[in-house]
């Protein structure tokens, strides 16, 4: 059934560019967006943020530097990265693999992903506390269960090339919010900008 009803959104006129908004209203969100299973980008709901001007391996190694954290290696070298994410665990302090990204420039062959899930751990709340106001769809209290962290170098990937679901229509009942910025010019990080499963 979801995938009859993403077949009917996707036949409407304007589906698939993806508008940016701000300032958008509750009502119209719901209505447009989340009803209409539309993506849309909404522009300066984080300009508040302290991750914003903190965020960066500068910042993050001497705050965690001590601290071990898994990270996923040797990617580029498999094209079925994903599936076998298993084979690609390592552990790594945080400041080390820090340093790893500044270094080895543009790359997918080292990431930091959501399912090392790093939030879930006291010793990395501090990165909560520099999330500033969210929007009001958002309960800012599920944030450390339901918040994922993401660091790695620039052409990072999430998905392995040989995957097809890049074209699949969406059929997860989860609608899930994200705030994505690149800092300098070999750092992408992110964070999602509201629980997944905030009620509304």
């Amino acid at each position: 059934m979801i995938g009859n009803l993403q077949q009917l959104w996707q036949g409407q006129s304007g589906y698939h560019h993806i508008e940016r908004r701000c300032g958008l209203v509750r009502d119209e969100f719901i209505e447009r967006y989340l009803a209409g299973c539309r993506p849309v980008v909404l522009q300066g709901i984080v300009d508040d943020w302290p991750a914003l001007q903190r965020w960066s391996p500068a910042d993050l190694k001497p705050r965690f530097d001590p601290l071990e954290v898994e990270v996923q290696m040797g990617r580029e070298a498999d094209p079925h990265f994903e599936g076998n994410k298993l084979m690609h665990r390592h552990t790594l302090l945080l400041g080390d693999y820090a340093d790893r990204v500044l270094e080895g420039g543009p790359t997918n062959d080292h990431y930091l992903m959501a399912n090392s899930e790093i939030l879930r751990s006291s010793e990395f709340s501090a990165l909560l506390d520099d999330i500033g106001s969210l929007p009001s769809k958002c309960d800012p209290a599920l944030l450390p269960g339901a918040a994922s962290f993401w660091f790695g170098p620039i052409f990072s990937a999430t998905r392995s090339p040989d995957r097809r679901a890049w074209s699949r229509p969406c059929s997860s009942p989860v609608r899930r919010s994200f705030c994505r910025w690149a800092g300098g010019t070999s750092l992408l990080r992110g964070m999602s900008a509201c629980p997944s499963r905030t009620p509304i």
